[in-house]
């Protein structure tokens, strides 16, 4: 009886370390930010140090155009676009949808900041926004996190949410541009 109760013991935890390992957690502040190079809606590369020469830039996560809550909070920063401006930051949003869906997000939100496509998931893993699970899996989505870099290449804020109905709102992240 003992070494059945040994044996499930470290089965089940076994099985509760297969799982941490699978979470995700995104990068932290203080972390420096990867660089990677995407191309733009407009097929313009958009490269993260080049843009960071310029002052902060403001990286965020979507799934992709048909998710209401990417398009809902896309409208609001399109909509408070002056204000990053003002700061002197960029705006830029990553999806690994691919390329003909990204102007299908423009047409829904207005938007006119950068949309980046990520269609391999490279940049959406270097920020550590995917489970490690769905490397292969291509209807696996980004946690719609949301990063502010500072110039210094340094994360200053993270938005990490919990849930993929959660986005950050622009008054939280504005004291960190």
């Amino acid at each position: 009886m003992k070494k059945l109760v040994t044996l499930c013991f470290f089965f089940f935890a076994g099985l509760l370390s297969a799982s941490a390992q699978d979470e995700v957690f995104g990068l932290k502040v203080g972390d420096v930010a990867p660089d990677f190079s995407l191309y733009n809606q407009n097929d313009v590369m958009f490269k993260l140090s080049k843009a960071l020469a310029n002052g902060p830039v403001v990286v965020f996560f979507y799934r992709g155009q048909w998710c209401p809550f990417c398009n809902k909070y896309m409208k609001n920063y399109q909509d408070s676009l002056h204000l990053i401006k003002a700061k002197g930051a960029q705006l830029v949003g990553i999806s690994p949808q691919q390329e003909s869906a990204v102007q299908r997000s423009i047409e829904k939100t207005g938007a006119t900041f950068p949309l980046l496509n990520d269609s391999n998931k490279k940049v959406c893993f270097k920020y550590n926004t995917m489970l490690k699970a769905d490397m292969f899996n291509e209807e696996a989505n980004p946690v719609p996190a949301l990063y502010v870099i500072g110039k210094d290449g340094k994360i200053k804020y993270v938005y990490f949410p919990d849930s993929f109905t959660k986005r950050a709102d622009v008054s939280d992240f504005l004291p960190f541009l």
